[in-house]
């Protein structure tokens, strides 16, 4: 076209947009199109050095779950866990149909490894979505290790200024335990260094709860602490929650078995 142009209108021979585009068309736009192709796909190479392309990623990515040991029982029990390796499952069986099409299309052939990629990850999002539901359906509230009335009564009272959503069911899953500890902590005051050194003397406990956690019932690990002998500065005497840490789902007709 722009041959045309030219052979038409003689002055635009040298016209420096005419002499632009040549460029662009001539050799630029190759370029361009061949890096996105691999910055999409597999490899784009720029002399010494190289790009891995999108999809490549994404389908070895999603093949490191594929590894022996890897999709344990503990691991699929994990929600944040087997979500994020579903969706990394997905993506990769995704990438890795997208380089069978690639290849067919492009290339004007198949290509083995991409065929049994998306083949093995097709597998293995199925494997994580059906073991995940798998281990929801199994999951039940741990083991009591006491009913001690005083303690679940302290334990309810100390949760709830901890911020514990509504909950159907609360258990003792560990002690009371009695503990302590000697322990140090340092401060520069001036010129100098300032040392304390103490023993800390402790009792405590944790309680499960079957809490609402937005949507869905989670079981929730809280950890409940008195200390009895220590320095001025900490919470003495007074029962409060030191740790919380939020575990995996539980189907609410879970939760009383």
């Amino acid at each position: 076209m722009l041959d045309k142009v030219v052979k038409e209108n003689p002055g635009y021979a040298e016209d420096q947009r005419v002499k632009s585009l040549r460029w662009w068309f001539g050799s630029e736009l190759d370029k361009r199109v061949r890096k996105g192709i691999g910055q999409t796909t597999e490899w784009y190479k720029d002399g010494s050095s190289s790009t891995q392309g999108r999809m490549l990623f994404l389908t070895e990515n999603a093949q490191r779950y594929l590894a022996e040991g890897v999709l344990t029982d503990k691991r699929l029990a994990d929600d944040e866990w087997a979500t994020r390796a579903g969706e990394d499952a997905e993506k990769g069986l995704e990438a890795a149909q997208s380089l069978v099409i690639f290849y067919k299309d492009y290339y004007g052939k198949n290509e083995p490894v991409y065929i049994k990629a998306a083949s093995d990850l097709r597998g293995l999002a199925d494997r994580i979505r059906e073991g995940a539901a798998g281990q929801l359906r199994d999951s039940r509230m741990p083991t009591a290790t006491s009913t001690a009335s005083d303690l679940l009564a302290i334990a309810k009272e100390v949760v709830a200024k901890a911020g514990a959503g509504p909950f159907e069911r609360m258990i003792i899953n560990y002690g009371p335990a009695d503990k302590s500890e000697a322990r140090s902590d340092a401060r520069i005051e001036g010129d100098y260094i300032k040392i304390w050194k103490w023993t800390e003397v402790w009792k405590e406990f944790q309680v499960a709860l079957a809490e609402k956690v937005g949507a869905d019932y989670r079981i929730v690990y809280y950890t409940i602490k008195k200390i009895d002998q220590g320095p001025s500065w900490l919470i003495l005497n007074r029962w409060y929650c030191s740790s919380r840490i939020e575990s995996r789902k539980i189907l609410k007709e879970n939760i009383g078995k």
